[in-house]
């Protein structure tokens, strides 16, 4: 059984990019949450933030924003890798 990726290693720089309809489709979906997820965060903050609820919607974020990253890591054919130029010069990253 061979694995189905959505995502395939950026054009040029760091990073992947949608290489089917299912990538295309969680990216949207991710972006369309991340939308929801703020308006929610500023309803509950009612137009005034403390520090730690500004802590926390930040830290909410940023792990939202990581664990999507995450999945577009595993679902991408080939792994993040630098590209520069066209002539295949890349630079392996592994983290």
């Amino acid at each position: 059984m061979t694995k189905d990726y959505w995502f395939k290693p950026a054009t040029w720089g760091y990073g992947a990019e949608p290489a089917n309809w299912k990538g295309w489709a969680a990216l949207l979906a991710f972006a369309i949450a991340l939308v929801a997820l703020f308006a929610v965060v500023m309803l509950f903050i009612d137009g005034e933030a403390s520090r730690s609820e500004a802590a926390w919607a930040s830290a909410f974020f940023g792990i939202a924003i990581y664990a999507f990253l995450e999945f577009v890591r595993r679902r991408t054919n080939g792994g993040w890798i630098i590209r520069w130029t066209e002539d295949y010069f890349v630079l392996p990253i592994w983290f």
